[in-house]
């Protein structure tokens, strides 16, 4: 019976005036779908022209809900209920719940449905399912992490409650605060802070921990915060814990909450602190060492700061009379003093280091003004103003200061070092005990106080010295043999005129050579005192006293002799001032080599001789050898043939040094007759003349210092006599600083670099390099030899290793990481010379030792980033420690032998099943390849995809196990199809990248192709875009032989993540697969469409195939050919299947 119109009509207008998605279906032994309003269709996201007509609401479920509805109907029950899943129009998945009205007239029934859209609601629901049932696995992760807490409870952030106690002494952790449970989480952080935290850590602890940025964490995707501080307990008495807050949703509520545990970490903590402190602190007086004041102040300066730091070097004036008169030990301790001093100056708001000997570095962060720099400057000067005494003999120190302003003076700690270096400089020149900031005026002038220092060197000189002002005219300064002979006593000359005390004037003088002198040199003149009665040779001079430019004149009194030589003028002036000369060469230099090569050059200047020279020997041979050497410009260098001297071929030198006498010989022809040998070693370096003295150590006869041929002041020994001690104690003090140095950056037993010298690269590393290479290697079975033969003999392979290393790389930098473990950085090395050589050493260290060595390594041009390159190499070497365990009869706690027992076990079950899913050619109407895709049949678990068991697979290295029995399988596959007489269709198998990277990978593929006896153009190898971040020259060398094994290349995924042109003018392949995640998007993306055209058209101009890749509906196919792309893969045709499914499907 016909349905009323009548009644349909007015059912639909009805339909139409309702505010939600109604539709109406008629049923008589069929469903028949009459009509829907608006919101109906753009529930579903469809038109009304779009042919939308389907008789029942549009499910998933069609069967289970049709067969609902007819029960229903058979029932005469008038209303129904149900929610279903359904996919609109954009293939979208929603969920909507539909209220069913039944009206039955006659054998027609009305069904009236009105839709409503619930998908928020569903998704809500599973969210909080699965909230849910991670917090009931919470709870065994609860116990385990509380079982040795201090503490733990749960907090609700949302709430800010402590909701729960853990265990017994979260209630006496709350009493401790007048608190208890079920109080506010932020009331009881703010409390326990304030009473409970030590008060450095109180502001970080606060702060990590407030709820408000836990739930910023949160919402960032960070699930768990851990925070370390000092606690204190009802004694005040520190220790170190740390609070863990494991973060999740939980509940209906979906509210955030909190499982927090305290554990105490103080032993450990302050293990940690004290190897940080050792490795930092200078073993003396524990300030920062030179290279972690380095490190910290390099990191301050690094980051852009808008404020002002100064710099300012300290060098201790007069030191080495305390050491030489009070010895060594009490020098230590005058150093350790000084540190406290400047300790307590600063007070924890500055960077105090020891630089090196006595001087000490400072670096201010955030200074309000030079002027307060200036202050502290002051204060450092009179603190280490210092007074020691013994055996009624007094020692004075001060100290010199030099000063940099950073910014202005340069922005890193090297440029700042340097300035602050010439500012010192600048100070001791303006007679020490003072400060000088490097850009301060008057910085090229002589100080007076160089050759005065306040009357220490000159008040005991036979000539009148006195210094005084330009402008005045009054005495600042005058010596002894000046208080003498005009009868004022010593601190009495103050006010008095130079004109009044020296020529008996009442004005000055008229024949006054003020406006004579310069800052550069002497102004020389004759001059008869009328008023002493003395004639004198007068040098006069412009110097600096306390900053400011005044007169100094040295007055030499030549009444009694007419043969006076200006040159000599005077003597012991000359020979304090060389001493200081040497002080300040030997102190300032960074190297070793560089301070002694300045000394020697001051030496052989003041001598004037053709060369000065230390040789040392060697106390239990007997053997000297020449370690350093000045020559005079235009003289030839003496020391590489000065080495391995026998001292007893030369008794007459020997014999006069181990009587501890100095050897002066004014000419070498004297002694030839009766000391023919030595005259041979002399004459054999050009030495006519020379001028030596011995120094000792410990009282025993260690070396000699010397000069050759020596112009003037030959028999002048006080220079070398005074100077020698310093010299060999400097060169003491350093080596061992550097033996220091050394062993702190390198490994003792190999001598190779070191882990903290690794650290110290990867923070300073070189970029301006225009390759690198990256070398990993580790012994193999290194530790079965220690146990099997001993230390000695696993040292002695750790030996000859890094000996072959340094063989095949001499000049790069390489790293013992530990115990088995190098790595080495190759700079600047081509890519075919760096394989060769690695190969090389590979193959030298296999033949040197037991197990050899397994290596990983990767080189680039592009990606120079040293930490994607070590990853790189690691990944590899650990492949091939893979291999070797494999082969090996013994295996290490790294390597699961059981795991790869069980792998092979499924191989050769079959267990790994080869499923091919049809690559489809529209334009030919026929499959034209297919892909290999792996599936694992597990007894008891059914089918397993791959996105189960690869992942485990890479964790522990064995894809490659899985991708070599994929490549024979195929290889299988298309032998048998030729022998049964199929045609043979391409197949593609998967190769992953770290396989791919496999030294002996092409070999791998060739030895197992070669078992079967077919066409290689056959077999595809599918890559995916990943490889991209591997060099171009990498990249370019395994396409080469791969291709040159005649197999094709597929490059896969094209687009997942990001698309590497670079890769594509590199790589040589034959097919490009367009990923997935592209062709999903395609249909509504118009600047997809227009990005694929270019792809599809650039492919089809370099003769590469294109291959769409996860097509599933018909309008991706109808666009894919509009842009020209003719091979599909994907669901639309087929999914993966069986191999006999395939040959049914495909074979006919």
């Amino acid at each position: 019976m016909p349905v009323n119109p009548y009644n349909l009509d007015m059912i639909t207008k009805i339909c139409n005036h309702l505010n939600t998605a109604c539709a109406i279906i008629t049923y008589r032994h069929n469903f028949h779908f009459e009509y829907a309003n608006d919101l109906y269709y753009q529930l579903f996201k469809y038109k009304r022209n779009d042919g939308f007509n389907y008789s029942l609401p549009y499910s998933n479920d069609y069967q289970k809900v049709k067969n609902t509805i007819t029960s229903i109907i058979q029932k005469k029950e008038e209303f129904l209920e149900i929610e279903t899943q359904s996919f609109n129009k954009d293939n979208d998945l929603i969920w909507t719940r539909s209220r069913l009205s039944f009206i039955y007239n006659n054998q027609s029934v009305y069904i009236i449905c009105l839709v409503e859209n619930i998908t928020e609601n569903k998704k809500v629901l599973k969210n909080l399912e699965i909230s849910h049932q991670k917090y009931l696995h919470e709870g065994q992760f609860k116990a385990a992490i509380a079982s040795d807490a201090l503490v733990s409870y749960e907090i609700n952030i949302d709430d800010d409650l402590i909701i729960e106690d853990i265990i017994e002494n979260t209630v006496n952790m709350l009493k401790l605060v007048d608190l208890n449970t079920n109080c506010s989480y932020s009331e009881f952080l703010l409390r326990w802070t304030k009473k409970c935290v030590h008060p450095d850590d109180k502001n970080k602890f606060y702060q990590e921990l407030h709820p408000h940025r836990l739930k910023k964490l949160f919402e960032q995707g960070i699930t768990e915060v851990y925070c370390e501080y000092r606690s204190l307990n009802a004694t005040q008495k520190q220790g170190w814990v740390s609070t863990t807050i494991h973060l999740l949703h939980v509940g209906e509520t979906n509210k955030l909450f909190g499982f927090v545990y305290v554990k105490d970490i103080n032993d450990k903590k302050i293990h940690e602190l004290e190897l940080l402190r050792q490795s930092q602190s200078d073993p003396l007086t524990k300030l920062y060492n030179r290279t972690a004041f380095g490190q910290i102040v390099n990191e301050y300066l690094n980051k852009k700061r808008e404020s002002s730091s100064a710099l300012l070097l300290i060098d201790i004036d007069n030191f080495k009379n305390i050491n030489d008169n009070l010895g060594h030990s009490f020098g230590d301790t005058v150093l350790c003093e000084i540190a406290h001093k400047l300790t307590n100056i600063f007070n924890n708001k500055a960077i105090i280091g020891r630089y090196g000997g006595d001087e000490f570095i400072i670096f201010i962060k955030d200074i309000p003004s030079k002027k307060y720099v200036y202050h502290k400057a002051s204060i450092i000067l009179e603190e280490l103003h210092l007074y020691y005494s013994s055996n009624y003999q007094e020692y004075t120190i001060s100290s010199s200061i030099g000063i940099t302003f950073s910014p202005d003076d340069g922005k890193t700690l090297h440029e700042l070092f340097e300035q602050t270096d010439s500012a010192l400089y600048r100070a001791k020149k303006l007679g020490k005990s003072q400060y000088f900031a490097f850009n301060d005026s008057y910085q090229d002038i002589t100080p007076v106080t160089n050759y005065i220092s306040k009357g220490w060197l000159i008040d005991e000189l036979d000539e009148i010295v006195y210094v005084s002002s330009l402008d005045t005219y009054e005495l600042l300064y005058l010596n002894r043999k000046g208080r003498e002979i005009t009868g004022i006593e010593a601190g009495e000359y103050n006010h008095i005129k130079c004109y009044e005390a020296l020529q008996g004037r009442t004005s000055p003088c008229p024949f006054c050579t003020n406006a004579k002198l310069n800052l550069n040199e002497f102004y020389i003149w004759e001059f008869s005192n009328q008023h002493l009665n003395k004639d004198y040779i007068v040098k006069d001079k412009l110097v600096l006293w306390e900053g400011t430019p005044v007169r100094m004149e040295i007055a030499v009194d030549v009444s009694d002799t007419h043969n006076f030589n200006l040159q000599r003028v005077p003597t012991e002036f000359a020979i304090e001032k060389t001493i200081l000369d040497c002080l300040q060469a030997l102190t300032i230099p960074d190297t070793l080599e560089e301070a002694i090569n300045n000394v020697l050059e001051i030496i052989g200047n003041f001598y004037q001789a053709t060369r000065a020279y230390i040789v040392e020997i060697d106390l239990n041979t007997k053997i000297g050898s020449n370690t350093y050497e000045w020559c005079r410009e235009n003289y030839p260098h003496y020391r590489d043939q000065l080495q391995r001297i026998d001292l007893n071929e030369i008794p007459y030198i020997y014999e006069a040094f181990e009587h501890h006498n100095n050897l002066i010989i004014n000419d070498c022809e004297a002694i030839k007759k009766e000391h023919p040998r030595e005259y041979a070693h002399f004459i054999s370096r050009e030495a006519h003349s020379l001028v030596t003295i011995p120094y000792e150590e410990t009282g025993i006869f260690a070396g000699y210092i010397g000069v050759d041929n020596p112009s003037i002041n030959q028999n002048t020994i006080a220079l070398l006599d005074s100077i020698n001690f310093s010299i060999v104690n400097e060169i003491k003090k350093r080596r061992l600083y550097e033996k220091t140095q050394y062993n702190l950056y390198h490994d003792n037993l190999s001598g190779l670099l070191n882990r903290n010298s690794f650290t110290q690269f990867l923070s300073y590393e070189n970029s301006a390099v225009y390759s690198q290479g990256v070398i990993l290697a580790d012994i193999n079975g290194l530790k079965e030899i220690n146990r099997d033969f001993g230390h000695y003999h696993g040292d002695k392979i750790i030996t000859i290793i890094s000996s072959i290393m340094n063989s095949y790389f001499p000049s790069e930098k390489i790293f013992r990481l530990s115990g088995d473990e190098f790595i080495i950085i190759v700079n600047d090395l081509e890519y075919k010379q760096f394989i060769e050589a690695t190969k090389q050493m590979e193959d030298t260290l296999l033949g040197s030792t037991p197990n050899g060595v397994s290596l990983g390594y990767t080189w680039s041009e592009d990606n120079m980033d040293i930490n994607d390159l070590i990853h790189q190499a690691e990944e590899l070497m650990m492949i091939n420690k893979q291999i070797y365990y494999e082969r090996a009869d013994t295996y290490k706690k790294h390597y699961s032998p059981k795991k790869l027992e069980n792998l092979l076990k499924c191989f050769k079950a079959k267990q790994f099943v080869v499923y091919l899913q049809p690559k489809f050619d529209i334009d030919q109407n026929k499959v034209v390849s297919a892909e290999a895709l792996v599936r694992l049949e597990y007894p008891g678990h059914g089918l397993i995809m791959p996105n189960k068991f690869i992942p485990t697979l890479e964790k522990e290295r064995m894809t490659r196990y899985l991708d070599f029995y994929m490549f024979e399988q195929i290889c299988e596959i298309l032998e048998r199809w030729q022998k049964e007489g199929k045609e043979l269709i391409p197949i593609s198998v998967n190769i992953s990248r770290l396989t791919l990277l496999e030294s002996d990978f092409t070999n791998s593929l060739k030895r197992i192709k070669n078992k079967y006896n077919i066409p290689n153009n056959f077999i595809t190898l599918e890559i995916t875009e990943s490889i991209g971040n591997i060099d171009r020259s990498i990249i370019a060398t395994i396409s080469k032989r791969i291709k040159d094994l005649g197999f094709n290349i597929s490059l896969d995924d094209f687009g997942a993540k990001y698309a590497n042109m670079s890769l594509l003018s590199t790589l040589n392949f034959d097919e490009l697969k367009i990923d997935k995640s592209m062709i999903d998007t395609l249909v509504n993306n118009d600047k997809c469409q227009t990005i694929l055209h270019h792809i599809i058209e650039m492919c089809k101009k370099i003769n590469v195939a294109c291959v769409a890749e996860g097509v599933e509906t018909e309008k991706q196919i109808e666009l894919l050919v509009c842009l020209g792309c003719n091979i599909i893969q994907g669901f639309y045709y087929s999914k993966p299947i069986p191999l006999q499914e395939f040959e049914d499907k495909y074979h006919q």
